[in-house]
Parts: structure tokens; sequence; C-alpha cells
């Protein structure tokens, strides 16, 4: 959670990856929410924790916001018959999408900041390794041994 956490805030940050206009923009919901007319109409790659329900087709931030019922922390997105073959995999899990985005297009009753259509590709994220839990002020390294 922390590594995907800051991948996002890095994301974010640092602004989006392009090298042509062929090209997907890989960007964060945090910059899409955040700058959506830099984003609109164009087509993006993004993270985030997907949940599938009737009418409440959501990409949010994270889990938390899912449970929390948070929707302004998400983006609508539309869903295709590729994701209803593959809910089992997709539902309740962090998910990769790719997509056109649109500031414009927010779901049943607008709840979303923002939504993703023409969805190309949306499969499971896979979770890099997780760094070693410490406590704030601890040091990764091991203290030195006395002889």
């Amino acid at each position: 959670m922390r590594m995907l956490i800051a991948t996002l805030l890095f994301l974010a940050i640092g602004t989006a990856v392009v090298s042509s206009s062929d090209h997907p923009i890989i960007v964060s919901i945090i910059a899409l929410i955040g700058n959506p007319e830099k984003f609109d109409g164009k087509r993006i790659i993004v993270v985030g924790f997907l949940s599938l329900e009737f009418e409440s087709d959501i990409l949010y931030l994270s889990r938390e916001d899912s449970e929390r019922g948070i929707p302004k922390n998400g983006l609508w997105v539309e869903r295709t018959k590729q994701m209803i073959r593959n809910i089992e995999q997709l539902d309740g899990r962090y998910v990769v999408i790719e997509g056109i985005f649109s500031s414009e297009r927010k779901g049943h009753m607008s709840i979303t900041s923002g939504g993703i259509f023409q969805v190309i590709r949306c499969e499971p994220w896979i979770e890099l390794k997780k760094l070693p839990h410490r406590t704030p002020g601890s040091s990764l390294r091991k203290p030195p041994t006395t002889p």
C-alpha cells in the first residue's frame, strides 16, 4: 500500500509521461482530479481501486475511499464486455485502466470527479514488493554489531 501511495504521489508531483500524441499518458487519479482540463479527451493509463456496482462503476484513489463511499475521490468508468467477463478478478481490487479521460462524464448523478470511457484495457494491478515496516525516525540499516 505504501508503494502504491508513493507511486501515485510521484506521478501527481512529477507530471505525466508522454512520448508522442499516439501514446497514452501515464497519470495518477490525483492529477486527473486536480487538473482535469489538462487531460480532457486524452488517452490515459491510471491505477486505482475499482468498484463495480449498479450505476456506480468507480475507479477510486484508494480502497478506503471506496469503503467510506467518497466518490469525488474517484472516476466513473464505462464498463466493457471484457470487464464483465473478468469481474471476479477486477471488482474490489486495484487495477490499471487505459481509456479516454473526460472531465464532463461523471457517471450516474454526476457523483464522481470525471470519467474514463472507451476503455481498451482493464487488468489487475500487480503490486510491487512491499517495503519493510519501520517506525518513524528509525533507520533501515542494521545497527553496527559490537565484537
